[in-house]
């Protein structure tokens, strides 16, 4: 057994917590797992089902396309528009949806574990201000964050390789990877020869999937109830993103992080609890639905606060949180994305490995000849192989939104079965004040909550970069081999609506990219920035350890606490930063329960 902790075997807490945590995911599971270490008892309030492993399959239908593990649209619906100028909202149902269940979005992830780099957390002094944008300094350093990255690596045991076979890349880890490396798949392979072949640096993408069988707690001792239990090695079953992880291999908070906080005692999860309201009294109060939908109410001297960008934001706005500066929900970041598949003779069997296998930093900051610089590179990844099922965006199905119905359909469809390989850039978005989480005036959930509604609409940057990486995707791809290849238009910003027609060789085939609909702005699952962390209460939510300013008792520890996007996955950051700000709390909460600001 690789997770002896279910909801059948769960402990109970015997007296009051201390620490109320809201969302079981990349930062709550961290938290909680902290915070009982410390010595604290937690509650772990968890609006979705506690699955186990058990339950998890290779059913494309339910996972890929249904999103089994996405709230249901029908129960909880969100609103989506680009402007204020589009009215109340131009679409509604799901946007911007993570996983609702215990572990949240580490259940469905890929499990690509890339730690923000230098210039990430220096965005301003980095790049200079950006017109029409709201880019900011975060209030701490690479150097902050490095020995809590270590910490989340070693405990997740995350694959890679630091020194890449003895060649260089432009990102090191200072200690190595707990696990080695995965070998690459055929197509990875490829991506990696083309690289170097360009003169670019690939590397093998570091992932929390085991490459070998790896402990459930590292940190374990003798005599400790997870002691001695290992998750297995990955079994390349390719159902990785968007799936569960049917053995463990992947390093889920369910499997990982909570497995050790409840194993301390100290820790319960309290699964299918709506939080309808957070108060910031002394001590604070905690309004939620339970399983049989009753109103119950539980208070802590400290709550944080842990669900997501969106519904963290969206949870913090129905509580009517201190909020002297109108900032909660502002500054929402969701990354570009450019993405696309090429069609290669060769057979690429691209349902063989998991999700991302080989990357590159070369385009991380920007880079472009000529001196150009965006802000709004990024991390170039190989995808797949979910995105290579039938019914994923590159798949037999899948690939109609490519090149729509009809005669080029069956065309490329006859060409491409086990003949293609997906590439991704994850890049920057320009923050803007403008891009929010909101509570939308008309549409209410089953529990008659305000809907969250999302305005976003993608900067000129982030336009012209994704552009601009297109034509970098035209080189890799031509490199690789490819005998055509075709960008992915639901990946692409909505005011890209072309790339180029023909490489300098003439053998990649592409006609003009369709853009995504103006009604879901192109979104895709990353989300981060609503609660901004900062230096200046006049200028942030929250200090550089994810406490309101303005409610000393409230935390905060997921991705909203961002002050910029970043150029690769979030998850190992958010991981990394809600550790560090988990450890203030825990060594300050007597602090936090009074109204004070804790201290380092």
């Amino acid at each position: 057994m690789h997770a002896p902790y279910t909801p059948a075997t769960a402990p109970r807490l015997q007296s009051s917590p201390d620490v109320i945590v809201v969302g079981s995911g990349a930062g709550g599971g961290v938290a909680a797992m902290v915070l009982a270490d410390a010595g604290l008892n937690v509650l772990v309030l968890e609006k979705g089902p506690w699955y186990t492993s058990a339950q998890f399959s290779n059913d494309e239908l339910k996972f890929g396309q249904r999103q089994f593990f996405v709230q249901d649209p029908h129960v909880e619906p969100r609103t989506f528009r680009n402007t204020e100028q589009d009215g109340d909202h131009l679409f509604v149902g799901q946007v911007l949806g993570l996983s609702q269940c215990v572990g949240g979005g580490t259940v469905h992830y890929g499990a690509v574990s890339l730690r923000f780099q230098d210039a990430d957390f220096r965005a301003r002094s980095f790049y200079g201000p950006i017109a029409g944008g709201d880019l900011e300094d975060w209030p701490l350093g690479y150097a902050d964050l490095a020995p809590y990255f270590d910490r989340v690596e070693f405990l997740l045991g995350v694959a890679g390789d630091d020194t890449n076979g003895g060649r260089s890349h432009r990102f090191r880890t200072p200690h190595g990877y707990p696990l080695p490396a995965h070998a690459a798949n055929y197509g990875a392979g490829l991506f990696e020869a083309a690289a170097y072949k360009l003169g670019l640096n690939p590397y093998p993408t570091p992932v929390a999937i085991a490459s070998r069988p790896y402990p459930v707690d590292p940190l374990s001792r003798p005599g400790d109830p997870l002691h001695g239990l290992l998750r297995p090695a990955c079994s390349y079953c390719s159902f990785c993103s968007s799936y569960g992880c049917p053995i463990d291999a992947k390093a889920s908070t369910m499997v990982t992080t909570l497995q050790r906080a409840q194993a301390t005692g100290r820790c319960e999860v309290r699964p299918l609890a709506t939080v309808t309201q957070v108060e910031a009294t002394r001590p604070a109060a905690v309004n939620y639905r339970d399983a049989q939908g009753a109103s119950q109410v539980v208070t802590a001297p400290v709550v944080v606060l842990a669900g997501s960008a969106v519904d963290t934001a969206r949870l913090a706005l129905h509580s009517r949180l201190p909020d002297p500066n109108q900032l909660i929900g502002r500054f929402l970041t969701a990354h570009h994305y450019v993405g696309g598949i090429g069609v290669f003779v060769d057979r690429i069997n691209y349902w063989k490995g998991f999700w991302s296998m080989r990357c590159l930093d070369d385009y991380y900051t920007g880079d472009a000849p000529a001196g150009q610089r965006f802000f709004g590179g990024g991390n170039i990844q190989t995808v797949g192989p979910s995105a290579g099922y039938p019914l994923g965006a590159s798949g037999i199905i899948g690939q109609a939104q490519l090149v729509g119905w009809g005669e080029s359909h069956g065309f490329l469809m006859s060409k491409s079965l086990g003949h293609s390989q997906w590439l991704g850039l994850i890049g920057h978005d320009v923050p803007v004040a403008s891009n929010r989480v909101d509570l939308d005036p008309t549409v209410r959930d089953a529990h008659g909550l305000p809907a969250a509604r999302i305005t976003y609409l993608h900067h000129p940057n982030d336009v012209a970069a994704a552009t601009y990486y297109t034509r970098v995707f035209d080189g890799l791809f031509q490199a690789m081999g490819a005998s055509e290849w075709h960008p992915a238009p639901e990946t692409l910003p909505s005011a890209v609506t072309s790339v180029p027609q023909q490489g300098p060789q003439g053998t990649t085939q592409h006609g003009p990219a369709r853009s995504f609909p103006e009604t879901r702005g192109g979104l895709q699952v990353h989300q981060h920035g609503t609660m901004r962390m900062g230096a200046d209460p006049a200028t942030s939510v929250t200090n550089q350890f994810g406490q309101m300013w303005a409610a000393p008792n409230v935390f905060v520890m997921d991705g909203s606490l961002f002050t910029t996007a970043g150029g690769s996955n979030p998850t190992l950051t958010i991981q990394a930063l809600a550790w560090r700000c988990a450890e203030a709390l825990a060594g300050g909460v007597g602090r936090a329960a009074r109204g004070e600001l804790v201290r380092r």
